[in-house]
């Protein structure tokens, strides 16, 4: 049963831990005591078995249900960095030009300094 489910997510594309469905179909068995039972009775009869076979499909079809309704994590990260990028750039201005240094000027930086001032 879980090595059946772990190929059947892996040919759907979802990817679980090493011992996530054997934990998944161990929770389900707690939780649902009809589950338990048609499992431990599944080799009684035919119609037993297929019972136990009913029963696991469903439990299987709560599994995708819940790995499917999962964010994908690559999407989440990419989300993530675009929404911080967008932060970042939305309240950063342009670095100010560095106060002039007059003393460090050129005669020819100075007189241009001057006309952009507008003076003489």
């Amino acid at each position: 049963m879980v090595s059946d489910a772990e190929q059947r997510l892996k040919s759907a594309d979802l990817h679980v831990g090493d011992d996530f469905v054997q934990r998944w179909f161990e929770s389900e068995a707690i939780r649902d005591p009809l589950l338990r039972s048609a499992w431990d009775n599944r080799l009684r009869s035919e119609q037993h078995w297929r019972y136990a076979d009913k029963l696991v499909e469903k439990s299987f079809g709560k599994l995708m249900k819940f790995l499917k309704s999962q964010p994908d994590p690559q999407v989440t990260a990419d989300k993530a960095a675009v929404v911080a990028a967008l932060k970042s750039g939305s309240t950063s201005k342009a670095p100010e030009d560095p106060p002039v240094r007059y003393g460090d000027l050129t005669d020819r930086e100075f007189a241009t300094e001057k006309k952009r001032l507008g003076i003489g």
